[in-house]
């Protein structure tokens, strides 16, 4: 996926976190992703591909809240094709979670370094 396609898409999950599965109520199987042009920026930068931020939000290894911005979470997933380095994303839920507005992406090289040596 090509930088410039990726301002909004639309993701088919069905294993998403349980607060992005409700909109007004109602179980959501798609959810829009938006990318901030911050998130865009550092993911050109971080040679961070659009798909693995997809697959992290849809299905991440452990999901914190931000303590420093409320609303925003922070969710970890390894990366197979950066060698299992822990991606982190940290997002907003919006509309009930039928949105999901991608703040920025980064490779967490503290995280990976204690999730390898912890197993």
């Amino acid at each position: 996926m090509l930088f410039q396609d990726v301002r909004a898409t639309t993701c088919d999950f069905r294993s998403w976190p349980k607060h992005l599965k409700r909109a007004g109520g109602k179980a959501v199987e798609t959810v829009r992703i938006r990318w901030s042009d911050h998130a865009l920026g550092r993911m050109r930068l971080r040679a961070i591909e659009p798909l693995w931020v997809e697959r992290v939000v849809a299905e991440p290894e452990l999901v914190e809240a931000d303590l420093n911005h409320p609303g925003r979470l922070r969710a970890f997933a390894r990366v197979p094709e950066c060698g299992g380095r822990v991606l982190r994303v940290v997002y907003e839920p919006l509309q009930d979670g039928a949105e999901a507005l991608i703040i920025t992406a980064l490779l967490d090289r503290g995280r990976t370094r204690n999730w390898r040596t912890s197993g």
